[in-house]
């Protein structure tokens, strides 16, 4: 086929990139967004201007880190432009932190710090304007169409309320909640089999913006003040325009904490957080937000291959649909913004042979996907068993690696250049997760340098104890 009907189901960003990749190769794509239009014409306002009721994930805050830059910067340079106009900023942590210690390779060791409205409006405004890209709104998928070609299953279409939009190629950029697998199974289809293991976290997060003629505090670590306690995982995520969200993780079994929802509770609990406190002091910045939960949260993994073979020709999972991580991490966004841009070059270099299409797309992203999952699985894992006071016990220093990253290379970052180089390259994906496990000499190096690391300064962050006591304080007092 000259030019194969490519449907895309869903408008994020996974789904957005695959569609510029496309059109600006010159073929026809077809976006189907579930929700309403949303305005493209201002993206610093985005965030307060755009409705995404099936994207509950949109007003949390997100990173776009090194790997995501490089791909914005290679595929679309256009888009990284507009975003920084649009009052997104670029936290060079590699100059900051690796300096002499990097090489040729790394020039993407830089953070783009924005909230994901105003990131996504500037891409979905590519899109726009791109004459072979359609985008239609308030298109709910409800259903996949499908024929047998030599006894295997193919795509022939996708089902929007009652009727069919034909397809020779479809692909499921729909998120965590995608429900095509659970259609594919319905119809008879033989799927491989998916991994999954709980986050083990709920997050609660507020957006604050710096008051006028106010700038950042100072700070220190990668992507602003961090860290984990026996019971939180705190963090800053810079925005856009002077603004800034603050996360707090607490165990997903803490009952009493989640009362953390609570803006009282909430705002409460954040200044006893040392490195925070100068962030919400009444004179350096207000919140913009109410408290924003997000739980229930998953690792998931769908491999694209059944033994091999393609399940359903025509048939691509990007982003979050193929491979959902711990949104701490921001790896989902790396991997989906990445993966589409690639997808898209794909279906274009063997437009007419969409067997080929998977199996090369398998080629390039299995791997790395798997890696993800089971980094991020296995950090959750380690963090959770942490925090109920059972130590994994493993090879590196007595630790489990997921443990050994997070409580012994990341606080080396700050002391070595060298071993900054690598941690960031892995926590920023433009190395495989397993990169440093398999550098001797690199975790050689971690090692030797643990007795640098100074200890937290007492009543640096409140314990479980504490956040336990201020959380029934504030329920005496009627909060």
């Amino acid at each position: 086929m000259a030019d194969p009907r490519v449907v895309v189901i869903g408008a994020g960003p996974a789904g957005l990139a695959t569609a510029l990749s496309l059109a600006r190769r010159g073929r026809p794509v077809t976006v189907l967004d579930r929700d309403a239009a949303q305005p493209v014409d201002n993206p610093a306002l985005a965030y307060e201007r755009w409705s995404r009721p099936s994207v509950p994930q949109s007003p949390q805050p997100h990173s776009l880190l090194g790997r995501t830059r490089r791909a914005l910067r290679l595929h679309a340079p256009d888009v990284l432009a507009s975003l920084l106009e649009a009052g997104a900023w670029e936290n060079d942590f590699g100059d900051r932190l690796v300096g002499e210690a990097a090489g040729p390779a790394d020039d993407d060791l830089v953070a783009v710090h924005c909230r994901r409205p105003v990131f996504e409006c500037v891409l979905r405004g590519a899109v726009l304007n791109e004459p072979l890209a359609t985008l239609v709104s308030g298109a709910t998928v409800d259903g996949i169409d499908l024929t047998t070609v030599d006894g295997a299953p193919r795509v022939t279409g996708v089902r929007v309320g009652g009727a069919t939009v034909d397809a020779d190629v479809v692909v499921d950029a729909s998120g965590r909640r995608s429900m095509v697998p659970l259609w594919l199974r319905r119809s008879g289809v033989s799927l491989p089999t998916q991994e999954v293991e709980e986050c083990g976290v709920v997050y609660f997060s507020r957006y604050f913006k710096l008051r006028e003629g106010r700038d950042y505090p100072s700070w220190g670590g990668v992507l602003g003040p961090s860290g984990t306690t026996d019971c939180c995982r705190f963090s800053m995520f810079f925005g856009d325009n002077g603004t800034f969200a603050i996360v707090l993780g607490v165990p997903a079994w803490e009952r009493e904490l989640k009362s953390l929802k609570l803006k009282d509770v909430y705002m409460e609990a954040v200044p006893r957080f040392r490195s925070l406190a100068p962030f919400v002091a009444d004179d350096v910045a207000q919140p913009i937000t109410d408290v924003l939960p997000f739980g229930s949260l998953q690792n998931v993994f769908r491999p694209p291959l059944l033994e091999g073979a393609v399940p359903v020709r025509g048939l691509h999972l990007v982003g979050d649909a193929y491979c959902h991580t711990n949104p701490l991490f921001a790896w989902g966004l790396c991997l989906g913004i990445d993966h589409g841009f690639e997808l898209g070059r794909i279906i274009h270099e063997h437009a007419s042979d969409v067997e080929t299409q998977s199996l090369a797309f398998a080629e390039l992203t299995q791997v790395e996907a798997e890696h993800c999952y089971h980094a991020v699985a296995d950090e959750d894992r380690d963090r959770s068993l942490t925090w109920r006071g059972s130590q994994p016990r493993g090879a590196f220093l007595g630790r489990s690696f997921a443990g050994f990253v997070r409580q012994c290379a990341l606080p080396t970052v700050m002391l070595d250049a060298q071993v900054a180089r690598a941690v960031l390259r892995r926590s920023n994906l433009l190395d495989s997760p397993d990169a440093l496990a398999r550098d001797d000499q690199m975790l050689q190096r971690v090692m030797d340098l643990q007795s640098l690391i100074p200890p937290p300064a007492p009543g640096s962050a409140p314990d479980r104890e504490e956040l336990l006591e201020l959380v029934r304080v504030q329920a005496r007092i009627g909060f």
